[in-house]
């Protein structure tokens, strides 16, 4: 008598030595059954600690086939093999990679192998009542770096991010044309310390930025050679000249923000940034998000570092405006933020929203942004009665707007 055929395909995920694993399912049979050693171990095989806050609620893993069991439709993965394995947390997260598994299924189906990695299925698993998902593909080696000699501060290489660190699109690849002569920013963090980074593209503005003194207290690890990872300096822009338009500003000096990051985690997450302001903001810099005046990065005693150079954004702590018209400000600014085809990923933070001395609501922070086709159309005056639908960014910042708004009523009452 022939054992029962299985209903459910899933995945085994080891993450260390112990085989701490964890298991996850597919509703389908069609997709294989696989047991993975992950190849990077953390140090901590919980799956919150896992996908931390510095991923945009997901992180991709290389990963060895210990082994496998064919499915009804896909293609198996044979014993030995490297695979990408996408781990996404929360339901927003996990949507996101349902969505993309579809697009696998549906529409690349005859270009994986060749044009894009092979797809092997996509898994869940129920933690707590937290929702993870897991994404298995092909994994693809970057190719090598090509050999370069620079100036002074040798750069960071442009080859080092990889399709499996940020989304494939919008690519960091505006911000990493490097024919040519490359143009240079020098940053002073006081009169002792200037770093000169260097940018990937022969577009960026060469500029000096001096930090505005004040920022560094003694005792504190210095930005450039100590610990800090990641911090934004409020700084002056002192010289600002084009290489393309020979444009110079005309009010220099002025006030920007240097969004400063160190190690290589930070240095690609903040060249993914620049490419979101490059190609994606332009025509709303200055308006919903502040202005973009460059990326440069370099190496400091073998750790990579960079900055992002932006308008500064002085915030009114006794800003006048109505509660609700702030709502509605920062909603209109969200709509006009979609109709550039850009999702930003953590807008529910309310540091994300800065509100200038005229009242105006600008967004920051796309580390974590994806491109996004909006369905909502309008500037959604009616948000304090309803939240938008159609759109799950929207929807969710609406529906908070609103609950503030009650909220507010409730302690008036």
């Amino acid at each position: 008598m022939s054992s029962p055929r299985p209903t459910t395909s899933t995945i085994k995920l080891v993450f260390d030595e112990d085989d701490a694993s964890f298991l996850f399912s597919s509703p389908s049979c069609e997709q294989p059954s696989m047991v993975l050693n992950i190849d990077e171990t953390c140090s901590d095989t919980d799956l919150d600690e896992l996908l931390d806050d510095e991923f945009p609620g997901s992180r991709v893993y290389r990963a060895t086939v210990r082994s496998s069991k064919p499915g009804t439709a896909h293609d198996t993965p044979t014993i030995g093999m490297q695979l990408a394995v996408k781990l996404a947390a929360g339901a927003p997260a996990v949507r996101r990679i349902r969505h993309e598994a579809l697009i696998y299924e549906k529409l690349l189906h005859q270009l994986q192998g060749t044009v894009v990695p092979q797809f092997y299925g996509m898994f869940t698993i129920t933690v707590e009542g937290e929702e993870f998902g897991c994404l298995v593909m092909e994994w693809c080696e970057a190719p090598p770096t090509r050999p370069r000699s620079w100036p002074e501060i040798a750069p960071t290489q442009p080859t080092h991010i990889t399709p499996h660190h940020i989304p494939k699109q919008p690519t960091t690849a505006s911000v990493m044309q490097s024919e040519g002569e490359t143009t240079s920013a020098e940053i002073a963090f006081d009169h002792a310390t200037v770093c000169k980074l260097w940018s990937l593209s022969n577009t960026q503005p060469n500029i000096t930025v001096k930090i505005t003194p004040g920022q560094i207290v003694p005792g504190d690890e210095h930005p450039a050679l100590g610990r800090i990872d990641k911090r934004v300096f409020r700084a002056v822009l002192e010289t600002y000249n084009s290489p393309v338009t020979k444009e110079t500003l005309q009010a220099l000096p002025i006030d920007v923000a240097v969004k400063w990051a160190r190690g290589k985690k930070g240095v690609d997450k903040l060249c993914y940034e620049a490419a979101i302001y490059q190609d994606y903001l332009q025509s709303i810099q200055g308006s919903i998000v502040p202005r973009f005046y460059g990326f440069y990065t370099a190496t400091i005693d073998d750790v990579q570092v960079a900055c992002l150079v932006l308008e500064w954004i002085e915030e009114d702590p006794k800003t006048s405006i109505d509660e609700d018209e702030h709502g509605l400000r920062q909603m209109r600014a969200m709509a006009r933020l979609h109709q550039t085809r850009i999702f930003h990923g953590k807008i529910l933070d309310d540091r994300h929203f800065l509100q200038d001395f005229q009242g105006n609501v600008r967004v920051v922070g796309f580390s974590t942004a994806q491109l996004h086709r909006c369905e909502v159309q309008g500037i959604m005056d009616n948000v304090l009665d309803d939240a938008p639908v159609g759109c799950d960014e929207l929807y969710d910042v609406g529906t908070l707007i609103r609950l503030k708004a009650k909220l507010r009523k409730l302690k008036e009452e």
